[in-house]
């Protein structure tokens, strides 16, 4: 699920698939960052809120920040959810991007 469509939708008023988010056993949200500064503190928040309940549940997320960066430019609380209860970080910052040659 893009994260920046997910955070359209919420400004239009639809809440209903934060739930689902919450409850899904498995849920991949790509893009994490990509969305307008002007809506980031919407963003920041939604986000937090999911990751706090989906605690102890398989969740993949992508985004162009390392965790540091995450932690800097987003919000120290979402990067602690990332690490807690195990959790593990991929960071492939400065790995070669195939797809641009």
């Amino acid at each position: 699920m893009s994260w920046p469509l997910c955070v359209e939708r919420m400004l239009e008023g639809d809440f209903g698939f934060t739930r689902q988010c919450k409850e899904d056993w498995f849920l991949v949200l790509d893009d994490i960052g990509a969305e307008n500064e002007k809506i980031r503190e919407l963003s920041t928040s939604k986000l937090f809120a999911i990751l706090n309940e989906r605690q102890h549940k398989f969740t993949v997320l992508t985004c162009n920040y390392g965790l540091a960066d995450i932690a800097k430019r987003m919000d120290p609380r979402i990067a602690s959810r990332l690490l807690r209860h195990g959790g593990s970080v991929v960071d492939s910052t400065g790995v070669k991007d195939f797809n641009l040659r």
